[in-house]
């Protein structure tokens, strides 16, 4: 099965970052198990509340704050489900969604670690040249016993 996501263009970066992880989480989270041919079947209000929610918490661990946007997302969905109150249904999900945020966090983490940039190492010439400043000399205070 063929896994794509395509965000649009025109989107501002925030906007377009905010999108990707939404259906990345969409992916990780609704899409049927190619294994085994498992996925279970939601409707749409609590998939898309599941998925916001899972974004929100992956881009507010990156940094990227998408605070207003989520809540009335997730609000205007979780409203839309019939028979119950709005913070029923995010609460319904929510061990399943912090599992998932976690699994998608700790990914990015490790992603984004392995291609930090690295400081530059001192050179053998640097590590064995003559300090030129007496400020270069680490001191020691020895106390009298």
């Amino acid at each position: 099965m063929d896994r794509r996501v395509v965000v649009a263009a025109e989107l501002d970066d925030a906007t377009a970052v905010a999108t990707l992880a939404h259906e990345v989480a969409h992916m990780t989270m609704h899409m049927p198990d190619p294994d085994d041919g498992s996925g279970i079947e939601k409707c749409r209000g609590v998939r898309e509340v599941e998925a916001e929610s899972v974004a929100h918490m992956l881009l507010s661990h990156h940094g990227v704050h998408s605070d207003e946007s989520s809540f009335a997302y997730v609000a205007g969905w979780a409203a839309s489900l019939s028979g119950t109150e709005p913070e029923v249904e995010v609460q319904k999900v929510g061990k399943y969604v912090v599992g998932v945020a976690r699994r998608l966090i700790d990914s990015t983490s490790a992603y984004l670690e392995a291609r930090a940039p690295q400081p530059p190492r001192p050179t053998r010439d640097k590590l064995l040249a003559p300090s030129t400043s007496p400020d270069d000399v680490p001191h020691i205070a020895l106390e009298p016993r």
